[in-house]
Parts: structure tokens; C-alpha cells; sequence
């Protein structure tokens, strides 16, 4: 567990966490010597001048001939308090600074990861998957794991010093206090631990079929309206949202026993503490003195435990989460190599051929598609067609190098040497079925970019081309926001700020899923029409099942 600790929160978040550690260690000093103050003020509150604990009578002496009176003594307390209070002040911004750093960082190589992960990655998992973990993983691995750790070491540090503190003032008391305080704590984390952790995995269950549920019943809104379905996905949302609570709920009980307990046994333990003062005859002074100086300590010792406690509940309940990180930052499922020298790509584009190409999904027996072979050239429009389930969208993802082939050979050029897919793909621009629309302005929709980032002429280019001046006229201007999901737009107009978005950027070779398949026939007619167009310009891919489409292609591909 601490070697995926380090892991996750970076060499700089370990080098930070010694740093910490390092303050820690002198705010509990602090605390040592506010708890060695008390002793001389309760000596002098009680009269008392002379005392038979030894090094605590030779401090009394000594700071009472420092000072002129009672007063001024006073005023020595209450200044090292509030130097106290300003150093926890400052070390307490620090520690936030830090923890602060280790959840961006944290959420940021989550989110690289997931970025530049294979598609494979993408298409087993889901977005619930990716958004639970990058938001509400990170945040419990931070907020639950790292910082109630944090606390843990603190209190322990602290505890250590007091612990040393009533040893000098009374060795028998203060090892019988802490040997019963240990066994029940001990108790309490033994009987308790299994059923926290898998408590903690209860919780990461629920919480993805929660954004899950969620996800789904938003993009199904208008049929779940239609089909008179809201009760239905009502409930299926509230059987794992309850399970989901009732996991919090049970945490917060188990979480709250200590605390609930804190003032029954600091009872016990000062009425504990006097039988053994009596017990030993101690002097009546030397009994104040010391009941006072453990109630003292017990204002940081009790409230420490039973944070201790309440922390050490919180990590196993956490725990699940260090581990399901580790495995996704760890996980090698890096982009898939496409067949191509890098030394290529340094040239126009001018044939890719797919040779006796066969593809079938992990698991299964039966290819999807077996020995398919086709050649491409620089200015082909290309048709793919087929039924449902042959195999179009697939194609397409070996032509992006998403997914490589169960058998035979895919070459550019002729070569069947290594590049990476991510070079290969800088050459393709892709309109799909869905075009996603960002709840941005038009120009970040086509551009991808904010407004300082975008090279103004390839846009007015791309809206020239795409022919959506009367979307931008009717919006007012190019950075009018469009809502989330294009909802203000028509299928046409997405279709168009897709084409407008391939075009920007630019590329070589236009890859087109169903790009028509959402538009009535004269928006089909106008749209293929520009795409005829491009023909010469660029290596086009066109997956339709309509006859319009594929009277423009000069080359089809039967699936």
C-alpha cells in the first residue's frame, strides 16, 4: 500500500509529504511545551511552590524567579499560544497547498491516461467509468484516504510527545491509561476492519451504476417522456442510489463510535487515575496537581484518539480506491501501432491497400469479416456499405488505427514497417455518425481551440466550405454559444459544423460515418453535393446505406 501510495501522489508529492512530516513534528513540539506551562500556571494557581516531581519543580523555581509576579506569567502563556496558533495557522495553508497539488495532478494524469489510452481501453470501459474515477475517485482517494492519513500521523506525533509528557509526570498512570486506551482501540479496528473496506468497495460499485443510471436516463430523455417510462428508470436509479447511501450511512455510524464515546471515558479514565493517585498515597497537592496536568493532556490526548480512530475507519473504507487507481494509471493499454515507416509520413499520401484483412472480437470464434482486400489512392472517394452488424464501424477503426487486424496486413505506401497510430492519424479528419457538440461557442465547436489558439482564415475557409454563414447569421456571431449537445440544432446544421471542424483542421484523408443518416432527403441532396465537391481535394471514406451517397464514390466496398 505504500508503494502505491508514492505512486500515485508523484515523486514531488512524496518530497512535499517529508516536508510536511517535518512540520508536523514541530507543532507537536509545540504542544509538549503548552503542555509543560501548565504545570508552573496550576502550581501557582494551587499555592504550591514546591512539588516532588523533580525536573517540573526545577522549571516551577526557575520561571517563577524569571518573573516579577503572576501576571506577567500570564501574559508569557498567552503569547506562546498565539505564536502557536500562527504557526498552525501557516502549517495548516501549506498542508492544503499540498493537498491541493496531488488532486490536480492526480486528476490530470487520470485524464492523459484516459486520453491517450487504446481504443480497446475506451470501447471495455464506459464514460461513467472514466467520469467516476477522474471526479469522484480522485476526490476520495484525496479527501477520504490522503488527508485522514495525514491526520493520522499528525495526532500520532502528537500523541507520542503527550505520551512522553505524562510518563515524566507519572510513569504507572500514564502507562496504564494508555495500555487500556491502546486495547480498545485495537479492539474496535480488529472487529471492524473487513466490514469497512468492503463497505468502501460497496461504495465505488454504486457510485459508477449511479452516473451510469444517470447518463443514460438524460440522453434517453425524450423516449423515457414519450413511452411513459419515467417510473421505471425512477426506481432503477433508486435501488442503487440506496444502496449507494446506505454504505455512507453505515461508514458515518462506524465512523461516529468513537467520538460518541470520547466524554463517557475520558470520565473514566480521571476517576481511573485517581484510585491509583490514592491507591499510592500520594501527597493531596501532588494529586491536583497531576489529575489537573492529565485533564490538560487529555483536552489533546482523547480527542487525538478518537480521531485516530474515526481516520483509521475512514482510510480502510477508503482503501479500495488506492488500488483501483493504481491499476488504471498502471494498466499498459498504450495506442495501437499502425503498419507504416514514420520517414512516410513525411510525403503526400498516395495508397494504402488492406490485404487479405480478417477481424473478430476478443472471445469470439467467428470474424466479423475474413480476407478483405482493397487498395486506395490519393483522390478516391470511397463507399462502404453494409447491413447492420457487418462490420462498417469497425473498418473504419482499422483505417484510424484504433484496432489492428485479427490477421493479414494493412500498408501505406506499399511498407508494412511500424509507426505509431498517432502519427497516422494526423493525416485523417473524421465526421461521425453523432457529431459532439460542445456547449461553446460555434468557433470552439469547429476549431476545438479557445479564441487565442484559432487561425482565423483556415476558419473562414472551413465555414465557406461547410456552408454554415446562415447557422453563424442566425446565431448572431461565430462565438455565440451553441448548448450542450447541439440541442438549438438542427441534424443538418450539426452534420455541417462536423464537416466544418474536418475541413479546419485540415487533413489529407476525410473519414465520413453515416454522415446523412439523420437528414430528410433534400439536406441528404445538398450535403453530398458539397462533399462531391472535395473529390480530387482529398481521399475520401464514406459509410452510407443510401443510393445518393454512394453516386458520388468512385470505388465501394461491399460488407
Amino acid at each position: 500500500m505504500v508503494k502505491s501510495l508514492k505512486f500515485l501522489i508523484g515523486k514531488q508529492g512524496v518530497l512535499n509529504f517529508y516536508k510536511l512530516l517535518f512540520i508536523l513534528i514541530i507543532a507537536s513540539s509545540f504542544e509538549f511545551f503548552a503542555l509543560g506551562l501548565m504545570f508552573p500556571l496550576i502550581a501557582v494557581m494551587l499555592g504550591v511552590t514546591t512539588t516532588n516531581f523533580g525536573l517540573f519543580n526545577d522549571i516551577t523555581k526557575l520561571i517563577l524567579s524569571l518573573l516579577p509576579n503572576f501576571y506577567y506569567g500570564l501574559i508569557l502563556f498567552l503569547i506562546f499560544f498565539i505564536i502557536k496558533g500562527i504557526f498552525f495557522t501557516f502549517s495548516s495553508i501549506y498542508q492544503s497547498n499540498i493537498i491541493f497539488s496531488i488532486h490536480h495532478d492526480l486528476s490530470m494524469r487520470l485524464l492523459k491516461k484516459y486520453t491517450l489510452s487504446s481504443y480497446q481501453k475506451y470501447v471495455d470501459s464506459s464514460a461513467a467509468t472514466y467520469t467516476r474515477n477522474i471526479l469522484i475517485e480522485v476526490n476520495q482517494f484525496v479527501r477520504a484516504y490522503v488527508i485522514p492519513l495525514t491526520s493520522i500521523i499528525s495526532d500520532s506525533i502528537i500523541l507520542f510527545f503527550v505520551l512522553i509528557f505524562l510518563i515524566v509526570i507519572n510513569p504507572l498512570a500514564a502507562f496504564a491509561i494508555f495500555f487500556l486506551g491502546g486495547f480498545f482501540s485495537f479492539l474496535y479496528i480488529f472487529l471492524l476492519r473487513s466490514r469497512i473496506r468492503n463497505i468502501g468497495f460497496d461504495r465505488q460499485f454504486f457510485e459508477k451504476s449511479r452516473i451510469n443510471h444517470l447518463n443514460e436516463n438524460f440522453s434517453a430523455f425524450k423516449e423515457i417522456i414519450i413511452y411513459g417510462k419515467s417510473d421505471f428508470f425512477l426506481k432503477r436509479f433508486s435501488a442503487d442510489n440506496r444502496s449507494y447511501c446506505h454504505a455512507g450511512m453505515e461508514q458515518s455510524i462506524l465512523a461516529s463510535i468513537p467520538r460518541i464515546w470520547y466524554e463517557p471515558i475520558t470520565v473514566v479514565l480521571i476517576v481511573l487515575l485517581s484510585f491509583i493517585l490514592i491507591l499510592f498515597e500520594t501527597q493531596s497537592n501532588d494529586i491536583l496537581i497531576i489529575v489537573g496536568m492529565f485533564s490538560a493532556a487529555g483536552l489533546k490526548l482523547l480527542p487525538g484518539i478518537s480521531r485516530i480512530l474515526s481516520n483509521v475507519n475512514v482510510v480502510k473504507y477508503s482503501s479500495p480506491v488506492v488500488n483501483l487507481l493504481t491499476d488504471e494509471l498502471r494498466s499498459d493499454d498504450s495506442a495501437i501501432d499502425f503498419s507504416a515507416p514514420s520517414s512516410i509520413l513525411d510525403n503526400t499520401f498516395m495508397r494504402l491497400d488492406f490485404l487479405n484483412v480478417s477481424f473478430s472480437f476478443s472471445g469470439e470464434s467467428s470474424p466479423l469479416f475474413s480476407n478483405l482486400s482493397f487498395n486506395v489512392c490519393k483522390g478516391d472517394c470511397v463507399g462502404i456499405t453494409g447491413d447492420s452488424g457487418a462490420g462498417k464501424s469497425t473498418l473504419l477503426n482499422l483505417l484510424l488505427g484504433f484496432q489492428v487486424p485479427s490477421s493479414g496486413v494493412i500498408t501505406i505506401e506499399g511498407s508494412t514497417n511500424k509507426i505509431s497510430a498517432q502519427d497516422w492519424i494526423h493525416r485523417i479528419a473524421y465526421v461521425g455518425q453523432k457529431v459532439p457538440i460542445f456547449d461553446e461557442s460555434i468557433a470552439f465547436n469547429i476549431t476545438l481551440s479557445n479564441d487565442d489558439q484559432i487561425d482565423f482564415s483556415k476558419l473562414e475557409s472551413a465555414i465557406s466550405a461547410a456552408k454554415i454563414q446562415s447557422l453563424i447569421e442566425s446565431r448572431g456571431a461565430v462565438f455565440s454559444r451553441l448548448g450542450s449537445g447541439g440541442v438549438k440544432l438542427s441534424g443538418g446544421e450539426i452534420q455541417r459544423i462536423g464537416i466544418a471542424r474536418a475541413l479546419y483542421f485540415g487533413r489529407e484523408i476525410l473519414i465520413m460515418d453515416e454522415p446523412t443518416s439523420s437528414l430528410d432527403m433534400e439536406n441528404e441532396k445538398s450535403l453530398v453535393d458539397d462533399i462531391s465537391a472535395l473529390k480530387g481535394f482529398k481521399t475520401i471514406f464514406l459509410v452510407t446505406h443510401r443510393s445518393y451517397p454512394l453516386s458520388i464514390c468512385n470505388k465501394s466496398i461491399q460488407l
